[in-house]
């Protein structure tokens, strides 16, 4: 069991799964499982309404996120225990998260998972199709035909939503969260890990203190929609002055 007690001092770093939930429930502790999964569920929701450049720039609430896109994605990281979580030892709650999951699901996803996304949450559409082109852009580069590489299940984890509360912000739980994700894919057999990191801190936790390689960048503003539109600037002509990128570390 990956529990760390030692990196983030008056921290405990754990892998999300049914156990720690299961823990949390049957040892009297402050903070039972339910209200674990959904202080995360809106803790998550909350940290990208408020500070994911592309959710901003959208106008994506809370609310919708919550409800449309981590609910689900939560209850299957919990199913997957690729996650990690970072409890405050003296309140017991989880104050900071890393949602991971295989990058080989990423790239080979449920259809009918996505088509009631794009129903339910037409907003995110624009961010999901970035996120697209530049997960292609890898894969090409780095399992294409012309490597000679094939991606295979549990060879790359996918460092996908990562949140830390707001009253806990600048006390370096970020950066221990995405080492710790290192160490742990690391621990499971996976040989590298791919983020899109769209926020500069975390875009710079990422290259420069972990040493990840940019595999493909673009400015948000220019990316363009199959139908010729670009999400990443508004009708008055304001753009989301941003690159996207997505970052490749090898283990």
């Amino acid at each position: 069991m990956f529990i760390d007690t030692t990196s983030c001092p008056g921290f405990t770093i754990r892998v999300l799964n049914k156990s720690f939930l299961a823990e949390n429930n049957n040892n009297n502790n402050k903070t039972p499982s339910h209200h674990h999964r959904d202080h995360l569920i809106s803790m998550v929701a909350t940290s990208f309404a408020e500070g994911e450049p592309c959710c901003k720039f959208l106008g994506i609430t809370a609310e919708l996120l919550q409800e449309h896109l981590v609910k689900a994605l939560v209850d299957k990281t919990i199913e997957e225990e690729l996650s990690l979580v970072c409890i405050d030892n003296e309140t017991g709650s989880i104050v900071a998260t890393m949602l991971n999951e295989d990058f080989y699901d990423t790239m080979n996803p449920d259809e009918e998972a996505c088509e009631a996304l794009a129903r339910d949450l037409p907003e995110a559409i624009p961010i999901f199709a970035l996120l697209e082109h530049l997960e292609t852009r890898l894969v090409e580069r780095r399992f294409g035909s012309t490597t000679g590489g094939v991606m295979k299940q549990r060879e790359v984890l996918h460092a996908f939503m990562g949140a830390t509360c707001k009253e806990y912000s600048g006390r370096g739980l970020a950066s221990c969260l995405r080492k710790l994700t290192a160490e742990y894919a690391r621990e499971a057999g996976f040989a590298h890990v791919v983020v899109e990191p769209t926020n500069p801190a975390t875009q710079h936790i990422w290259t420069n203190k972990m040493g990840g390689t940019v595999e493909c960048r673009l400015e948000a503003k220019d990316f363009i929609m199959p139908d010729g539109s670009k999400p990443f600037v508004s009708d008055t002509g304001s753009s989301m002055e941003k690159d996207a990128i997505i970052v490749m570390l090898t283990l």
